[in-house]
């Protein structure tokens, strides 16, 4: 079955032709390469990635584009942007493309104008829902994932929703009170997993929450969580990150660890980026966003840890999930994690009682 004809619980997948108005398109792929030969042999690049998820992507575009040298900095999700607005504040040269998984500074950085509106030749092979902001593109739709430890879980308490998850907490203290690892959900890339859960689960997701609040011990990201869930001092991850999980399954965690997507609503980041304003290589920026978004680019996404979205990839040909896949899998129901500007306005409440069901006031 077409992914495109899977309508899930919290999403109606489909409706594939871009909408993008008054785009600075640059011309043909012909124009951009005379213009990057012309100058450009070095580009910069600002994520929140390590080298090895850039691999294959540096490969691939170089080879395509052998004057370009590719330069990735890796940095925290909002350091990004705070390092590009210090270093533009002064004159300095700064990224050429910024990546990273920062919702709420995304949608700041779009308000500002600071992204170049540049239409890919690749938009009309894009979902909307891809292209969320003027200039801003999706590079990975990333799941947030449900893990146990095998150990201390039995297999009977090791559900695959989210609603079974919290009467297993319930019912089982003395398997989850205290050792249930999860993110901050009051602050940024936490903030964005939470309240795209609970936009779409209503007053029945708070009162699941509640129950799973309890028993949680939320802070740090994904790495420590997984640490946590091998050594046995929790029992189980609520939201852990796939780009963090998934290459860590191939070894001896998998004797250990059992994950599974929310067969009631798996999340789904959306990894943003952009070429910014005051990009000094803009043209070999724009040939490489074209080419991150093409299928050997979504292809080459997959096989650096993150999950590909285009619906031309079949999922052999990555090594983890795509986004056609887990539609599958989950029957449809999944949340994207999307630049809805009602989290920045109803931030503060939101924290302040997410913090309360989670015991962190």
């Amino acid at each position: 079955m077409s992914m495109l004809k899977i309508v899930g619980t919290f999403l109606s997948i489909g409706g594939m032709a871009c909408s993008i108005c008054g785009s600075a398109f640059a011309g043909s792929q012909d124009d951009l390469i005379k213009a990057s030969q012309d100058s450009e042999t070095v580009l910069h690049i600002y994520s929140n990635m390590g080298p090895e998820n850039w691999k294959y992507i540096k490969e691939g575009f170089e080879a395509k584009y052998p004057w370009i040298s590719v330069e990735t900095t890796d940095l925290g999700g909002s350091e990004v942007f705070t390092r590009y607005f210090a270093e533009t504040g002064t004159g300095a040269p700064s990224a050429d493309l910024m990546v990273t998984g920062s919702i709420t500074d995304w949608i700041d950085f779009a308000n500002k104008s600071e992204a170049i509106d540049y239409q890919t030749v690749h938009s009309d092979e894009l979902p909307d829902w891809s292209m969320p902001l003027p200039g801003i593109y999706t590079f990975s739709t990333d799941p947030m994932l449900l893990a146990y430890n095998k150990v201390t879980v039995p297999e009977q308490l090791r559900a695959a929703t989210f609603s079974g998850f919290a009467d297993a907490v319930e019912a089982n203290p003395e398997v989850f009170d205290g050792k249930i690892g999860t993110y901050d959900g009051a602050l940024g890339f936490g903030q964005s997993i939470n309240w795209a859960f609970l936009r779409d689960h209503g007053e029945t997701g708070w009162a699941l929450m509640e129950k799973v609040g309890k028993a949680a011990r939320p802070g740090g990201g994904s790495g420590g969580m997984i640490e946590k869930l091998v050594s046995g001092e929790n029992s189980a991850a609520l939201f852990v990150s796939s780009t963090v999980l998934f290459p860590r399954m191939e070894g001896a965690l998998s004797k250990l660890v059992e994950w599974t997507f929310f067969e009631d609503g798996t999340p789904l980041f959306l990894r943003g980026m952009a070429i910014p304003k005051h990009a000094k290589n803009v043209n070999a920026a724009k040939l490489m966003l074209d080419y991150i978004v093409s299928r050997e680019g979504q292809i080459a996404v997959g096989k650096g840890g993150f999950t590909p979205y285009r619906e031309d990839i079949g999922p052999e040909e990555v090594p983890y999930e795509t986004f056609g896949t887990i539609v599958e899998k989950t029957g449809g129901r999944i949340i994207l994690i999307d630049y809805d500007e009602d989290m920045i306005r109803a931030g503060d409440e939101f924290s302040a009682r997410w913090k309360k069901t989670f015991n962190r006031n």
